[in-house]
């Protein structure tokens, strides 16, 4: 019996630690930041984005946010943007831990690619920053090249 009762709390704290990140939680996050119309800047922090070839047939497109003014404890961030691509959206907070930007770690970088064989001139990016205390969204347009 104690056998079969040390199974069964292995066998649920497997279910629940496996359950702790919810990908539903991400798509669904996904899709509000990419009908949002709203635009919320934040003088907290600095949000920046650069884009640039990396191979033949990728381009690799970088989001950092730096420079806090402020603790950013449980901090989440997700990135959308409007070029059809078939690789997935960088996040931090939504798929794994959320991260915290204080005296040891002063900043974040989210890194994607984008197929060269998309067709476009500008990518409209989408970036949703998250705490306890405020979302803000952050759009920013830039040139392919």
């Amino acid at each position: 019996m104690k056998k079969n009762l040390i199974y069964f709390f292995i066998l649920l704290t497997l279910i629940t630690g496996c359950q702790r990140f919810d990908s539903n939680y991400y798509f669904k996050s996904l899709e509000k930041l990419q009908e949002m119309e709203e635009k919320i800047d934040s003088d907290l922090y600095d949000i920046r984005v650069a884009i640039k070839p990396v191979s033949e047939h990728e381009y690799i497109y970088y989001i950092t946010l730096d420079n806090a003014k402020v603790d950013l404890n449980n901090l989440s961030m997700l990135v959308y943007h409007d070029v059809d691509t078939t690789n997935s959206f960088p996040s931090i907070g939504y798929l794994d831990e959320k991260a915290n930007i204080d005296d040891e770690v002063k900043g974040i970088n989210l890194v994607g690619y984008i197929e060269k064989k998309s067709d476009f001139e500008l990518i409209n990016f989408k970036i949703k920053v998250s705490t306890k205390n405020f979302d803000n969204i952050h759009v920013i347009t830039l040139d392919r090249d």
